[in-house]
């Protein structure tokens, strides 16, 4: 039978806009090590990470405060990036995956996860497929494999993401307590697919099917801002993205995000950054750690580089 439209799936429903969310900041998978070590081992560059303990104890001690014993067979998600350490109760072996995103889009969503979310036990039965399918692609490398790692890795993070909202009670608010919401995650949706269309509140309303003052009323209570509020945050930080990664003028940028004039959203800009874009861009694109070569590689650290292309943050 010829497949016509008709004969697939329906395509998914606006209450699956957490998926567009996610594929808005361009989620990938990046370098994954597999690590043997007997002491600490410190994570300060500020990547999103996940780890799986494969072998014996880690205690996982963030920076800002608190600590989780891993044990065989159980993952830590840290999807907001915080410096943490990994200290072995003994010689211990581990997984260690990157995610790479685009950082302005993402930081606005990302940004209330909590500093860990672990994952072990019942209700887990995909993470050790998932980890002996990520060592096969591992030991040893074929074609394809890269590929595979970043989607791998991709499914580590989303199921780490769905154990933290199965989990949470009273979710404080925040980018991914509105995007659970079915009414406010279309419309989270839309602004992130394009943060530099003219949004209002009327049409945002709209596509959430609310009243205006609804909506409004409502994205405040799960955002914690008021609509427009975010919708700047937004366009702020996907300027300062394209400012680091690609040569448009600060006029192109700013127009690209949705202000009508340079010096609107260089006043808006250095509101939130402390400097202006020019001066911002320059700083930023001269730190060391932006500008250093890579160090040499740790013997017991294996890496296999994914392709992907967002800014690692």
């Amino acid at each position: 039978m010829t497949n016509t439209p008709d004969n697939f799936a329906d395509p998914p429903s606006l209450g699956d806009a957490f998926s567009d969310l996610l594929e808005s900041i361009r989620l990938r998978g990046g370098v994954v090590r597999e690590s043997t070590a007997a002491v600490p081992k410190a994570f300060r560059d500020r990547t999103r990470l996940v780890h799986v303990v494969t072998r014996g104890q880690v205690e996982l001690q963030v920076d800002a405060g608190g600590r989780t014993l891993l044990t065989d067979g159980t993952m830590a998600l840290l999807g907001r990036g915080d410096p943490h350490t990994m200290n072995p109760c003994g010689e211990a072996t581990w997984i260690s995956g990157e995610f790479l995103v685009e950082q302005g889009v993402a930081e606005p969503l990302l940004g209330d996860l909590p500093p860990v979310i672990t994952i072990a036990g019942p209700g887990s039965d995909w993470l050790p497929l998932s980890v002996e399918l990520l060592l096969s692609e591992l030991h040893p490398a074929a074609p394809g494999s890269r590929a595979m790692i970043s989607r791998i890795l991709e499914l580590l993070f989303i199921h780490g993401l769905r154990a933290w909202t199965a989990a949470e009670g009273d979710r404080t608010p925040g980018g991914l307590t509105a995007a659970l919401d079915p009414a406010l995650s279309p419309a989270l949706a839309a602004v992130h697919a394009a943060p530099g269309k003219n949004w209002t509140v009327t049409r945002l309303a709209g596509i959430a099917h609310l009243s205006r003052s609804v909506f409004a009323g409502r994205f405040r209570r799960q955002m914690g801002i008021p609509p427009s509020a975010y919708i700047q945050r937004l366009r702020i930080e996907h300027a300062a993205q394209l400012l680091l990664t690609s040569q448009d003028t600060v006029a192109t940028i700013a127009h690209a995000v949705g202000y009508a004039s340079e010096a609107s959203f260089s006043r808006a800009f250095q509101a939130r950054h402390g400097q202006p874009p020019r001066r911002w861009r320059v700083a930023e694109l001269s730190r060391p750690e932006r500008t250093a070569t890579p160090g040499g590689c740790d013997p017991q650290v294996s890496s296999w580089p994914a392709a992907a292309t967002p800014s690692r943050r």
